[in-house]
């Protein structure tokens, strides 16, 4: 064999070798690498507003039970009835206070739940929906003495791309008086629970006149809660809730 005839096999077997380990080659990405969700500050005002958008945070009304009572829940499959209230309450001063019209609760609801959410119009707890006129008329209720509230603060807040997510720490306080004559100095009992009200944390006892806050000593057993917004055109809107503990 000529060494011209051994240069030219040896350089096949060579080029087929190389062929056949191109299997274990990395190739480099060519996309660009995505962004790092981006941990913002929990004290900033403007995220509690946005949570306070959504959640009442009054046992009255029933939005924060049922929301705390929720594994998940999205714009698109939160209660119709939970979603007029919400819209109601968010309502500010130039929008709408009181008996809004069918169009008006059209705004209200997508001021929330985005530009394309829809709503059926129907009673709800604040008030009855009329047909022939085509308004809500409402009825809201008022504070009491000794009634379940919530204490809630917010954890943690990371921005991903167009998301917001936003958790809450929150317990559930339910007083007892301890005495039948109401004064500022009777002792009251605070059961503290999970925000669900089917856990016990704790029993405090303490003056009626003290003003109790409980959460700081209860933060690492509250229950915790995600709330998600989508930024649409510069804007936050409502996109889903989340138990998380």
């Amino acid at each position: 064999m000529s060494k011209y005839l051994v240069l030219l096999v040896l350089s096949f077997l060579i080029l087929l070798g190389g062929c056949t380990n191109n299997d274990h080659i990395e190739v480099t990405p060519t996309s660009e690498p995505t962004s790092t969700p981006m941990q913002l500050d929990p004290d900033d005002k403007i995220y509690q507003d946005l949570i306070d958008m959504v959640n009442i945070h009054s046992i009255f009304y029933g939005v924060s039970e049922y929301l705390y009572n929720s594994d998940y829940i999205t714009a698109d499959t939160i209660d119709n009835g939970k979603k007029l209230a919400i819209a109601v309450f968010h309502a500010t001063d130039d929008q709408v206070l009181s008996d809004p019209t069918k169009e008006e609760m059209d705004i209200l609801v997508k001021d929330v739940f985005g530009p394309d959410a829809t709503h059926i119009d129907e009673d709800f707890d604040l008030g009855t929906y009329d047909e022939e006129t085509g308004k809500y008329m409402l009825a809201f209720g008022v504070g009491g003495a000794f009634v379940p509230y919530y204490e809630y603060g917010i954890e943690k807040v990371v921005k991903d791309h167009d998301l917001l997510m936003i958790d809450e720490v929150v317990i559930k306080i339910r007083p007892e008086p301890l005495a039948d004559d109401y004064s500022e100095d009777m002792m009251v009992k605070s059961d503290i629970l999970s925000a669900d009200g089917n856990t016990l944390l704790d029993t405090r006892e303490h003056p009626l006149s003290e003003e109790a806050s409980f959460l700081e000593d209860y933060r690492d057993v509250a229950s915790v809660y995600r709330y998600i917004f989508k930024d649409i055109d510069g804007k936050y809107y409502f996109d889903s809730f989340e138990k998380i503990s």
